[in-house]
């Protein structure tokens, strides 16, 4: 986790000593804690959650005909809870744990569509999958991409983007028990960023629609009855809005929506709520 830290500081920083940049960023930490006495008779437990998230991205218009835009969104926290028999603090679980790092390059050629080339870098820093042993930073799954983008609205305000091609992805797994794997497909991608009135708020929404044609694994697989499950199409949706009481203190609503027919038959949902301390650093 440190390593990752480091690194991506170290990112941050490059970034901050290039010129022409057109730098964002936002770093958040959320708490939650309730404590309940020996004598409390209704059963319930104390606990402490914590959420901590770095949000950066960087664009520059490097050459009339190229745009770069990068982003790094680091997101991890814990809920630790009291055990109501014993009053001792039990070992804490993850509640949040993200590192996604995306670079692209968008060829302005003022037409219709442009062209684009992207790479992405998704794991996160604790892998508890094995109750025998922990990794950090698995699994990792890398996704380089290409293909044709178009802005549809690009102001102070709002920006709404699609982008729609070819990708190649690699699923990298340090457990020993579990064999690395890459596909190739179609990717569609829409971002969509809008700040309200005064800047006090901000909605961000992410549409990612994968579809495989090609799965290394699919030898392996003909003949039993999961064979065709890597050929549906995955889904990411993803919703964040964030509401700022003041410099310091926002709100945050956020959902995902997963659908991966390998991992499993329905979609997964994941919603997150919570009030704490918020700073721009950029």
């Amino acid at each position: 986790m440190k390593k990752i830290l480091v690194l991506s500081f170290l990112l941050v920083a490059v970034f901050l000593q290039s010129e022409g940049w057109k730098l964002s960023g936002t770093s958040g930490l959320n708490v939650n804690q309730s404590y309940y006495s020996d004598n409390w008779e209704s059963g319930e437990s104390g606990s402490f959650n914590w959420i901590a998230n770095i949000d950066f991205k960087a664009e520059k218009q490097m050459h009339e005909k190229f745009l770069s835009k990068n982003k790094l969104l680091l997101e991890f926290g814990q809920t630790h809870t009291q055990n109501k028999d014993t009053d001792e603090w039990e070992k804490p679980s993850k509640t949040t744990d993200n590192i996604e790092f995306e670079s692209l390059g968008l060829f302005t050629l003022n037409s219709y569509v442009d062209p684009f080339a992207a790479f992405k870098f998704k794991s996160q820093f604790l892998d508890e999958s094995d109750p025998e042993e922990t990794k950090s930073v698995n699994p990792i799954t890398l996704t380089e991409s290409f293909g044709v983008s178009r802005f549809f609205i690009k102001n102070d305000m709002q920006e709404l983007s699609s982008r729609f091609g070819g990708a190649f992805k690699q699923n990298i797994n340090s457990h020993d028990d579990i064999d690395n794997t890459n596909n190739g497909g179609l990717e569609f991608v829409t971002d969509y960023n809008i700040t309200f009135s005064e800047k006090n708020a901000d909605f961000k929404s992410s549409l990612t629609l994968y579809k495989a044609l090609y799965n290394s694994e699919s030898d392996d697989l003909e003949g039993t009855p999961e064979e065709d499950y890597w050929k549906e199409t995955d889904v990411d949706w993803q919703n964040t809005l964030t509401y700022k009481l003041n410099s310091f203190i926002n709100i945050k609503f956020s959902t995902q929506l997963l659908y991966d027919r390998e991992i499993s038959a329905k979609g997964r949902f994941k919603q997150n709520s919570s009030v704490g301390l918020s700073y721009k650093f950029l």
